[in-house]
C-alpha cells in the first residue's frame, strides 16, 4: 500500500510515467480547490475513496473532457485509499 509520503508525491508530482498528472495542478498547492474544482483537503476519506473509485469505473461524470475520469482510471486501489488518507488530514 502507498504511504502518506507516496500520496503526497503523487498528490504534488503526479507520475510521468502513468500519465497522471499531479493533483495540485488543478485542486491547488493546498487542495482547497478554487472555480471549477472542489476543495479536497479535510473531506472525509471514505467519501474521498466513494468518489474516485466512482470516477474510475464511470458512475460519475460532470468534468469538461471526463478529466478526473481519464485520471481515476489510471489510480491503483492502493493509491485511492493512499490519497482520500492524505488529502482527510490536511485542514
Amino acid at each position: 500500500m502507498l504511504n502518506q509520503s507516496g500520496a503526497e508525491k503523487l498528490y504534488y508530482q503526479g507520475d510521468l510515467h502513468r500519465l497522471l498528472p499531479a493533483c495540485y495542478s488543478c485542486h491547488g498547492p493546498s487542495a482547497v480547490g478554487g472555480g471549477l474544482f472542489p476543495r479536497l483537503a479535510g473531506q472525509q476519506s471514505s467519501y474521498l475513496k466513494e468518489q474516485l473509485i466512482a470516477w474510475k469505473k464511470n458512475e460519475r461524470s460532470g468534468d469538461p473532457d471526463n478529466t478526473m475520469g481519464h485520471i481515476a482510471s489510471k489510480l491503483k486501489d492502493s493509491e485511492i485509499q493512499a490519497l482520500a488518507d492524505y488529502l482527510s488530514a490536511i485542514k
